[in-house]
């Protein structure tokens, strides 16, 4: 009797025989983790599995790479599925650890997420881990995430600083400027984006148009402190 089953080669020890119903499984190569569909049966006390056609045979991925990578629901900038490390400025202030999200590109990959313990410890602390390992188990890839909170003094530039509107579409106004000499604005992974020399003007507005959507840090500096602070651009 022909019965349908479906069957998963789980080492090397595994030992298939196959009889092909079809010819487009002629010359294929079974890799060795892979399922197969097909109709067992028995042959001079032989187990033996005969698929049907090609579609049948379900290879394993040895794709352990990521598709995207999120910090507190934004990807971040300069994600590159090649890039194994990234390193993220956080607001002065921060103590929260931020949520990290890692998707897989090949879906059967398994993705571990290790969350930073610390954003005041050494740079291990500070580290979120994500690890991931291929559907054939022959791969293995460790992406990290390294949080570095800004530091900042907090006097008179800070109670008189708006900045606004938030989220930002077109421009970023910033009144209260007294003292500022610089303004800069980073990513989250720490890169500057632009930088503006002020010569005592108490207003000024910053064009954002070309910054693509996600958070960014804006860094104030006078002669005698410096504040991070931070935006949303839409």
């Amino acid at each position: 009797e022909k019965t349908n089953y479906s069957i998963s080669a789980g080492s090397d020890a595994t030992i298939l025989r196959t009889i092909f119903l079809g010819t487009d499984l002629n010359d294929k190569v079974i890799p060795y983790m892979a399922d197969l569909t097909g109709i067992a049966t028995v042959f001079n006390a032989d187990a033996q599995l005969a698929p049907r056609n090609y579609a049948d045979l379900v290879i394993y991925s040895s794709d352990a790479t990521l598709s995207d990578l999120k910090v507190s629901g934004t990807t971040v900038t300069g994600f590159d599925p090649a890039t194994m490390t990234y390193n993220v400025s956080l607001a002065a202030g921060t103590t929260a650890v931020p949520t990290v999200a890692a998707t897989a590109t090949e879906a059967n990959a398994t993705v571990v997420i290790t969350p930073a313990t610390s954003l005041t410890g050494d740079a291990a602390a500070r580290t979120t881990k994500v690890d991931v390992t291929s559907h054939d188990k022959s791969a293995v890839k460790n992406y990290t995430v390294v949080f570095t909170v800004a530091t900042g003094i907090e006097d008179n530039l800070g109670y008189s600083l708006r900045i606004y509107p938030i989220p930002a579409y077109e421009e970023l106004t910033l009144e209260g400027l007294s003292g500022v000499t610089r303004i800069e604005i980073f990513d989250v992974t720490g890169v500057k984006l632009s930088a503006v020399h002020c010569d005592g003007e108490s207003m000024i507005k910053i064009p954002v148009a070309q910054l693509s959507r996600g958070i960014y840090f804006i860094r104030l500096s006078s002669p005698n402190e410096t504040i991070m602070r931070r935006f949303v651009k839409e």
